[in-house]
């Protein structure tokens, strides 16, 4: 990140420092010019006052920084222990959801009833028993059940959505859309007492955040930033590996 970078781009803990001292550093200046108005200038006492409101503010800028910087690092701590159980834990059940419907396909509106009923179905002409159908529903189930943690979390500002989409944001968006055929039915199930409409709300609400305009164009640009990076770091390579090769040739 550089000055140059645009505002919006900026991760929001820098955003939120720069707010905090600048906010801070306003309050100082306005208690200041309230001091000088209210007392003459000639008078000791005042200016002590100032240089009291000013060290206040001072120290109020730093503790607040360094209280900001402690939970931040915490809660992207927190945040990469949270994804990893949730990689670690939902493995065999994610490789199991592509062996049944296939790596790069989702489930058909048929299918995710089938499931969420535990009824029998058939997939490209393989027949999906009962007890198979029940299997896959309580993998989903997981599945889901683990992200909606996440989501919870991410909306409780336990976790860090940016840390989320930089480390699995494909992943996340992906298993989403291949599941949610699964969830809109079990929002619109015909049985009352199988409809749940609040199922997976905090998901559905992450997943709509990561697939905001502004994230989007954030993730686009770092990864341009990175490649830059990358094609500038293999250049310089070419250079050093070519001089290199020139000095091999001179001494020879």
């Amino acid at each position: 990140m550089s000055l140059i970078t645009p505002w919006k781009f900026w991760p929001q803990k820098v955003r939120l420092i720069l707010i905090t001292v600048t906010t801070s550093a306003v309050l100082t200046i306005i208690t200041l010019l309230v001091i000088s108005l209210i007392f003459p200038t000639t008078n000791i006492a005042p200016a002590l006052t100032g240089i009291g409101a000013v060290i206040a503010g001072l120290s109020l800028s730093a503790s607040t920084f360094t209280s900001y910087v402690n939970w931040s690092r915490a809660k992207r701590e927190s945040t990469l222990k949270a994804w990893s159980d949730w990689v670690d834990s939902t493995r065999d059940f994610r490789i199991n959801l592509s062996k049944i419907i296939g790596a790069n396909y989702g489930l058909t509106k048929k299918q995710a009833e089938a499931i969420c009923d535990g009824k029998p179905f058939t997939i490209s002409g393989q027949k999906i028993s009962q007890e198979e159908s029940i299997t896959l529903r309580r993998n989903i189930r997981f599945i889901l059940g683990r992200l909606e943690r996440l989501a919870v979390g991410i909306e409780m500002e336990i976790y860090d959505l940016d840390v989320i989409i930089e480390l699995g944001g494909t992943l996340v968006t992906r298993i989403y859309g291949r599941l949610r055929p699964y969830i809109t039915y079990l929002h619109d199930h015909p049985n009352v007492s199988q409809k749940n409409e609040r199922a997976y709300i905090a998901l559905d609400a992450m997943i709509a955040n990561m697939n905001s305009m502004e994230k989007i164009q954030r993730k686009e640009y770092n990864n341009s930033r990175r490649r830059h990076r990358v094609e500038e770091a293999t250049r310089e390579r070419e250079q050093e590996d070519s001089k290199n090769e020139k000095n091999a040739s001179s001494e020879g």
